[in-house]
């Protein structure tokens, strides 16, 4: 936009909700339809909820639904993320699960989408290598020992 000097005016972005007034008679009754909710507003440590119809507005922290020991986190985002750091938030259990550098999650999403592409051979590696091993305690002890041993005997094969 130009004024009349020619000099550019600068522009002011105002969100929706900033004309947004609350009705003095109170939220909808019974209650805001879910159609008419939006959780624009919302940052990291508060869930903002405003009703379009009535301009009735909550803000609340997340509320965890599950467990966080329990959590298998199937839902989560990243949240909290920074130009230097990307963070995975559980949305069931409300915590952190993963902080690592940005540079490093780049190189895993590089690594993910050269895996994607590569020979079926390559890709049905990758999945047996990642595949959680299922062992009994006993079973597990056993493969301690024989760790044990081989870096015993490693050792005495590189002194």
């Amino acid at each position: 936009m130009q004024t009349a000097e020619g000099t550019a005016k600068p522009r002011t972005r105002q969100s929706k909700l900033a004309f947004l007034n609350p009705n003095p008679q109170g939220p909808c009754d019974p209650s805001c339809p879910p159609e008419a909710l939006t959780r624009s507003g919302s940052t990291v440590k508060f869930i903002q909820t405003t009703c379009l119809k009535c301009g009735h507005k909550t803000r609340m922290p997340p509320r965890a639904t599950e467990d966080p020991a329990a959590s298998r986190h199937k839902r989560a985002d990243h949240r909290g993320s920074t130009k230097k750091v990307h963070k995975t938030f559980c949305l069931d259990c409300c915590t952190y699960l993963d902080e690592i550098p940005r540079s490093k999650h780049k190189e895993t999403t590089d690594l993910v989408e050269a895996v994607k592409k590569s020979a079926w051979s390559v890709q049905n590696l990758a999945k047996r290598v990642t595949e959680p091993v299922e062992m009994t305690q006993r079973q597990a002890a056993t493969a301690t020992r024989h760790a044990a041993v081989m870096n015993r005997d490693l050792e005495g094969v590189e002194g």
